[in-house]
């Protein structure tokens, strides 16, 4: 392999120096989030929201451990409506920013002063500090507050890593995996097999970059979308609440060398949380939820950085009295979970609004493991917030002609379903994190429309279009 001739991508020109301050002292927590830049599709600012409370809503190690926070967003300027989203914030994992300096020997310098600035004489074109770095912090700041360490690396970095990598053996490995010639080697390796920095370092221990270039080429640490799952009219003790829900990403080991991880986002917020979530039973009743939720009301106050992002128009009608068809399976019902307790506090306040029907499909897997919300759900319908409930339990076994997916649900009803958004006019609303429950979704609804109302296939997908193009068929999906 070191006779063959490789093409490499060229060496990209160092542009950024640090120095360090040993005399100065800084308290980073009093550093604007990513040194005030913005974020993208934000509105406004970010705000620091204090945690009130954080509860599991499932439950064994079959299902993904999901959890919700309710949030205190009085007095951030926050004016959401139920559908919208924010971009929550978070931070890279401790365990992993220490080991990369470890590596980096630079583990006792973590919690010095620094300041970044721009190399004299550098050869790059506009060469200037990424505006989310702050030009005075401390390493340990920027590492897990700033970067994306776990970002796939880009050739051009593998290139870079490469020529501070002392070992001939291992250099000539990254030159390989950068290379033209190594294209499939570096996407089985480095792609698929998702290695982060982390991985190529304790995979080539000989390479040994100064901190900066990971400065030069780790892109930003990235906010995360989160579905808001409450009213703002929600209050408690005269604060005003945000909701979002998360399920615990697990990425296992790969044989390639990446090991077990959890998801950047879902991982830090669970970490923050921990010790104040609270368990609930699955056969808990609303009230014995909330008598169990303020049970832990004396606690270390926790923030979660945060912002509301822009309106992609995923929100109830502007009339009540218009009925709406909710389809979410998991996660995805937090969006509706807010739409509910938004017309359960307007009905609340005034007796004369009128309300549409509203159907929800909810799939999960197991019935007393992941059904999210069960008690809060069926409290809904005895109160006749919600019209219809369609669960479905894909890993349930109870026989042939029992649902297991929410489109299961919708076929099974579908003369009942064509009714109601053709001669009733419901809107129809879908949330998930499925990777193909959208299409699948989609087709069902398809197929109900062409056997009730007997069209080719081609017809139906048209009627479907149309609902589209009136903003009464809406998706909010996520891979």
């Amino acid at each position: 392999m070191m006779d063959v001739k490789l093409t490499l991508p060229a060496l990209s020109p160092r542009f950024l120096e640090l120095s360090y301050c040993y005399s100065e002292t800084l308290d980073v927590k009093q550093l604007e989030i990513h040194n005030g830049c913005t974020f993208p599709f934000a509105v406004g600012h970010t705000y620091l929201a204090t945690v009130m409370s954080a509860r599991q809503l499932s439950y064994g190690c079959e299902v993904k451990k999901t959890v919700e926070l309710c949030l205190d967003v009085q007095g951030s300027g926050i004016e959401y409506q139920p559908g919208d989203t924010v971009g929550v914030i978070p931070q890279n994992s401790e365990d992993e920013v220490q080991k990369i300096m470890k590596h980096l020997k630079i583990l006792e310098r973590a919690d010095t002063v620094v300041t970044i600035s721009v190399k004299p004489g550098t050869v790059k074109k506009k060469a200037c500090v990424p505006p989310y770095i702050p030009v005075k912090a401390t390493l340990r700041h920027i590492l897990q507050t700033c970067l994306d360490i776990r970002a796939v690396p880009k050739k051009t970095f593998l290139r870079v890593l490469a020529a501070h990598t002392e070992d001939p053996s291992e250099r000539c490995r990254l030159e390989k995996l950068c290379s033209k010639e190594g294209s499939a080697d570096y996407s089985e390796f480095v792609v698929t097999a998702r290695n982060t920095l982390l991985d190529l370092l304790e995979t080539f221990p000989s390479c040994c970059p100064p901190v900066e270039v990971l400065l030069e080429h780790l892109p930003r640490l990235q906010a995360r979308p989160y579905s808001i799952a409450s009213s703002p009219l929600q209050k408690k003790n005269g604060c005003t609440e945000l909701h979002i829900i998360y399920s615990l990403l697990e990425f296992p080991a790969s044989e390639h060398g990446a090991g077990f991880r959890y998801g950047t986002c879902t991982g830090w917020l669970d970490y923050l949380t921990r010790p104040i979530q609270t368990v609930i039973s699955p056969h808990d009743s609303v009230s014995e939820e909330l008598k169990r939720l303020t049970l832990k009301d004396e606690f270390v106050e926790l923030k979660v950085p945060l912002y509301l992002r822009k309106s992609t128009g995923f929100n109830l009608p502007t009339d009540p009295s218009v009925p709406i068809i909710l389809i979410g399976p998991g996660t995805g019902v937090a969006p509706f979970m807010g739409f509910l307790r938004h017309r359960q506090a307007k009905q609340r306040r005034s007796s004369e609004l009128v309300f549409g029907e509203v159907w929800l499909f909810f799939g999960c897997r197991f019935e007393d493991k992941d059904f999210l919300y069960r008690s809060e759900l069926e409290k809904y319908i005895e109160d006749g917030i919600l019209t219809h409930l369609f669960v479905s339990f894909s890993r349930e076994k109870r026989g042939e002609n029992v649902p297991h997916y929410v489109q299961d649900n919708i076929k099974l009803c579908g003369r009942r379903f064509v009714k109601q958004v053709f001669e009733k006019s419901s809107s129809i609303y879908v949330c998930g994190d499925a990777k193909n429950m959208g299409k699948d979704v989609l087709d069902a609804i398809v197929s109900v429309i062409q056997n009730e109302k007997d069209i080719e296939e081609q017809k139906a997908r048209l009627m479907v279009t149309e609902l589209q193009s009136q903003g009464r068929y809406l998706q909010d999906i996520w891979i």
